[in-house]
């Protein structure tokens, strides 16, 4: 679901550069440890993720994820909206609200390294 707020944002952040990771992504709950989704699309101010989980909307997670085998990053992220699909999967669609200058330098320097 879109609210005014969550599309206003949404259309500032679209010109952030994205890539589709070649290999798959897991998002985990840094509290609970739990895997949240995969990401789809990934750019240095959000994520798309697909999961069967389901999200409030304006919900908030504080995640870790490793971008390779040696670059971990953590990273607070808003659910903005979702879209339940008829298989059961759902997309979601997650702005990034913080993140550390050294982390954000990491997952800069990942996003480069994409075509």
């Amino acid at each position: 679901m879109h609210t005014d707020n969550a599309m206003t944002v949404n259309k500032e952040q679209r010109g952030a550069r994205r890539i589709n990771p070649a290999k798959p992504i897991l998002v985990k709950n840094y509290v609970s440890g739990d895997p949240i989704g995969s990401i789809v699309n990934l750019s240095e101010t959000g994520m798309m993720l697909t999961t069967r989980d389901d999200f409030r909307d304006h919900q908030v997670f504080q995640t870790r994820f490793w971008l390779d085998h040696n670059t971990e990053i953590m990273v607070g992220i808003e659910n903005l909206w979702l879209d339940r699909q008829a298989s059961g999967m759902v997309i979601a669609g997650f702005f990034i609200i913080d993140i550390s200058a050294e982390d954000l330098a990491k997952l800069k320097a990942f996003i480069d390294r994409h075509p």
